[in-house]
């Protein structure tokens, strides 16, 4: 909801009781389904992994005629709700609940839950006549919809709902289908008052029988043949798949359809963000389709065979009209966050979310690329502002955060130009600031986990070179570019030096300075700058005693170590830079009386669009003034000039050789390659057993790539 200037995001909770349907042990799976003779069975996994089964008979079975055609499941007060249609075209209407029997175990000193399922049906009513009364139609669709929570914002309240389609297709008449729509209500039946007056005036007690009534509602006929419906936004809206191609949404609360234009101040679903589907565009007719759970993309079989791709677009563009008559400005910038919000809840529920993204157009302007970023780090981050955290703490706190590394993966996608990818990508400052940091996360969390490792093995202790060699660069590039700006004539904190830094920020896209103004990557600068040294002492030690190490392998670690001897400075030097700074921006904000909820806003500002806040001018200023001139002195300044650093990635030169994007470490020709599928980046393919005797921080980073996407073998 858009107050003011701002777009406010409100998280609520369904408060509903949670069906018993799922399986109580986490990891764990289990799949119920429906035979055609009327066997219910469930499967699932127990303890160890291992799939079972356990069924019964919905109904003893007479004739051929009550063999199942259909069937439906869907959650219902605690219980799941089975809908079943069958040949003489009858609905019986089932109660299961799944009792998982659940008993914790101990076995060679492991504790464990075990479970042995039962299935507990009850019949809950019996519908004759299920046909619809327009035509010789055959059912083709059949859902149950669950109950709208009372939570979710709706016109009127939505109950559970058995829904129907029935097609009629025939080469002499026009096709159509019938929507039919049923309302499971629970009554208890009353005696008629004439029984009242019999004999006796003893009280009886009689125990309360509740039935089950289907409530059928008025029959929608439509022109359309669904070849699907889903469920979206919170369960309130259908939309359904038609064999034409076209896609049409309606209203679960009056099933009428739904308009592609809805208030501006408000963000709840794409369709009443005005982002529709094209029907115009639609494919003449297709066998089959399906809709994805937010509505914004449908998958299509063309009548080849192959399968084809529609996505929603904005209805009115996404360029601004300023034709004087109307104003898009305000549905563009719904849109924007709509996106932003879709983002956000994808993200919390699958791996992969770059649907989304799919949806923003290439040549999105600036503004409107920020305004979906920051949109998606005020919905989905809970911490961002770590500067006024004791140092001890910071390090735990940003280590812990994880989700903040989706948005980032996004703004770093955003910030990439779609003709460049790899290390030689063309990004703006956004996508360089996010390459740069997600690949400083990536290093951090594989120092965490080797440097509390108890078992201190050669091999780990090679298998972290490239990341020492990578982090120790980083360092030596970021005080070229300070020393760089120094030279220029940079050295106050004005408001006149301010704009020149921002401007030289923006022509270059040079993400230094925000590395170090940022919360979250200063604190892992000094927390690298604080391990590289024990790195270097394990070396040392691994060189001497070590008897495991190939000759390839030492001559790494031995180059490596000659490396750190020809350094332009020291790594401690640089450590105590960061931590000057550090105590620079706290004393900045306390002078300033910044409050947590700026400084979240500054942080994201910064991340996203590179801005120097009043805030910190202090801190800039102690930067140039002080800070920095103090590291100059112990600084070899041609060696730092002439220092190696384009292999990093940050700059748009072309390396001399491509590096594995997780291991740091040179791709050889002939090497079998993965592929990140979001960013372009490669990495050297590990066969599985190696990776199993690997080290633990390179088996945990071979599921992703280090911008959070998924690889995808080559050749």
């Amino acid at each position: 909801m858009k107050i003011g200037d701002r777009w406010i995001g409100q998280a609520k909770n369904a408060n509903e009781a949670t069906p018993r349907t799922q399986h109580p042990i986490q990891g764990r799976h289990a799949v119920l389904y429906v035979s055609r003779n009327g066997t219910l069975t469930l499967a699932y996994q127990n303890e160890a992994g291992a799939w079972h089964t356990t069924l019964t008979s919905l109904n003893e079975w007479s004739s051929s005629d009550e063999l199942l055609t259909y069937a439906a499941m869907g959650d219902e007060a605690g219980y799941l709700m089975l809908v079943t249609y069958d040949q003489r075209c009858r609905f019986r209407i089932y109660g299961v609940t799944i009792n998982w029997n659940t008993t914790q175990q101990s076995k060679n000193n492991t504790n464990f839950v075990s479970i042995a399922p039962v299935l507990d049906i009850r019949h809950l009513t019996i519908l004759d006549g299920i046909m619809p009364q327009q035509g010789d139609a055959k059912l083709s669709v059949l859902k149950v919809l669950p109950k709208v929570p009372d939570s979710v914002p709706s016109e009127v309240p939505i109950a559970t709902t058995i829904l129907a389609v029935f097609t009629s297709a025939t080469l002499h008449q026009a096709a159509f289908s019938v929507i039919a729509r049923w309302y499971p209500e629970a009554e208890v039946p009353v005696l008629h008052e004439c029984f009242s007056k019999t004999k006796g005036n003893a009280a009886i007690s009689v125990e309360q029988l509740v039935v089950t009534r289907l409530k059928r509602q008025e029959d929608i006929l439509t022109a359309h043949l669904p070849m699907t419906c889903e469920l979206y936004n919170h369960a309130t809206t259908m939309i359904f798949g038609n064999s034409d191609g076209t896609a049409e949404l309606r209203e679960r609360s009056t099933w009428t359809a739904a308009a592609a234009f809805g208030d501006t101040s408000m963000a709840s679903s794409l369709s009443q963000s005005s982002l529709t589907f094209d029907n115009a565009t639609a494919a003449a007719s297709t066998p089959d389709c399906a809709v994805n759970a937010n509505g914004g993309f449908m998958i299509y079989e063309k009548p080849n065979g192959q399968l084809d791709t529609r996505y929603v677009t904005l209805r009115y563009g996404w360029q601004t009209l300023h034709d004087g008559i109307s104003d898009t400005k305000a549905v563009i910038e719904a849109a924007i966050i709509c996106l932003a919000r879709e983002f956000a809840i994808l993200c919390g529920q699958n791996a992969a979310s770059d649907e989304i993204l799919a949806l923003l157009p290439p040549d999105i302007s600036p503004d409107l690329r920020v305004l979906f970023l920051k949109q998606t780090f005020r919905t989905m981050c809970r911490v961002l502002d770590v500067s006024m955290l004791d140092q001890s703490r910071q390090q735990s706190v940003v280590l812990r955060e994880s989700i903040h590394l989706r948005p980032l993966s996004a703004q770093m996608v955003l910030g990439t130009k779609s003709s460049s990818q790899g290390s030689c990508a063309e990004r703006t400052f956004a996508g360089q600031f996010a390459y740069v940091y997600l690949n400083m996360r990536l290093i951090s969390m594989a120092f965490a986990q080797s440097f509390q490792a108890s078992n201190r093995t050669a091999e780990l202790v090679h298998s972290l070179a490239g990341l020492v060699r990578w982090t120790n660069d980083l360092q030596f590039y970021m005080v070229d570019t300070l020393l760089e700006l120094h030279r220029l004539g940079i050295e106050t904190g004005s408001e006149d030096v301010t704009t020149r830094l921002s401007r030289t920020i923006s022509e270059t896209g040079n993400p230094t300075l925000h590395l170090l103004l940022c919360g979250f990557p200063r604190v892992l600068l000094r927390m690298q700058s604080a391990i590289l040294p024990t790195y270097y002492k394990w070396i040392q030690v691994t060189l001497q005693q070590s008897r495991e190490l190939t000759i390839a392998q030492r001559q790494d670690l031995e180059d490596l170590f000659q490396r750190a001897k020809d350094m332009p400075f020291l790594v401690n030097q640089f450590s105590e830079l960061v931590t000057d700074f550090d105590g620079a921006v706290r004393n900045a904000y306390q002078e300033a009386g910044t409050n947590s909820e700026r400084r979240t806003e500054l942080e994201i500002s910064m991340m996203t669009e590179g801005t120097i806040p009043e805030e910190l001018q202090p801190a800039v200023s102690a930067l140039f003034q002080t800070i920095l001139p103090k590291l100059r002195e112990n600084t070899d300044e041609g060696k730092l000039y002439f220092w190696d650093t384009e292999w990093l990635g940050i700059s748009t030169a072309v390396p001399e050789k491509q590096y594995d994007a997780i291991r740091k470490v040179p791709l050889t020709r002939g090497m079998k390659l993965r592929r990140c599928r979001r960013c372009g980046a490669e990495m050297g393919d590990i066969p599985a057993d190696t990776n199993r005797q690997g080290p633990d921080w390179l088996r945990n980073t071979q599921r992703h790539c280090f911008c959070q996407g998924a690889w995808w073998p080559l050749g």
